[in-house]
């Protein structure tokens, strides 16, 4: 999962990417220099295509160049989205995309774009490292097309929480079913008054509250659980 990122634009104006992307998923674009002849033509099939990617996605370039020259090359050859400065090279570093942390003048940039998909909470869904496919927009169109949809669903009965989706993935979900499974489980019971005010004890009562727990005391199940409620 994406941390924060904080990145000039090419008026030098600092952007924060939680502040931009609320309830939208991402799509990244790593190219070392956009005035390179190949990053140049991957950024305008981009361009050419916003309109269809637009609703799908949050759209960013990042580049391993200043702001300046981010903004010297968007004169020449405006873009529908913006482009960050990644000078220290920190997100690409992250992400493995290492085109980004070499000199882009030492080479013509062949292969030097990278596309990174996010969903809503900022987890990676796919990384497409060195691209020289043709049209790069629509293989991202479609990958999102295809995704999985959540059906929505009317909640008349529920208990005081916060329901916050897609914080744990399919497999980790998978992991913690199991455990339940195939670990051991109490009633949870109820809470009631008991004696003096601020007193309470814990009993059993079927016709108020049903339902099993298990405890998770797996160190890899605790640390995977933190980590993820962490982010």
């Amino acid at each position: 999962m994406l941390p924060d990122i904080i990145l000039p634009n090419s008026r030098a104006k600092l952007v924060q990417f939680l502040t931009q992307v609320t309830n939208n998923r991402q799509v990244l674009l790593f190219c070392p220099d956009p005035r390179l002849p190949a990053c140049r033509a991957q950024l305008r099939n981009f361009a050419e295509r916003f309109k269809e990617l637009k609703p799908l996605a949050v759209v960013f370039g990042i580049t391993s160049t200043a702001p300046d020259e981010n903004a010297a090359f968007l004169e020449q050859d405006p873009l529908p989205f913006q482009l960050l400065s990644d000078l220290e090279r920190q997100v690409a570093k992250g992400l493995g995309i290492t085109h980004n942390l070499e000199d882009p003048l030492s080479a013509d940039g062949a292969g030097a774009f990278s596309i990174v998909v996010n969903d809503v909470n900022r987890r990676v869904l796919k990384v497409m490292r060195d691209i020289a496919d043709p049209d790069p927009a629509l293989r991202t169109i479609e990958f999102i097309a295809n995704l999985p949809r959540r059906q929505a669903r009317a909640l008349s009965h529920f208990a005081p929480l916060l329901y916050v989706p897609e914080v744990f993935e399919p497999e980790f979900c998978r992991a913690l079913i199991n455990a339940f499974e195939e670990g051991e489980t109490q009633q949870s019971g109820v809470h009631q008054p008991k004696g003096t005010l601020g007193k309470s004890e814990r009993v059993i009562d079927s016709s108020r509250k049903a339902r099993r727990d298990h405890l998770v005391i797996d160190p890899i199940l605790l640390d995977g659980i933190r980590r993820r409620l962490d982010r």
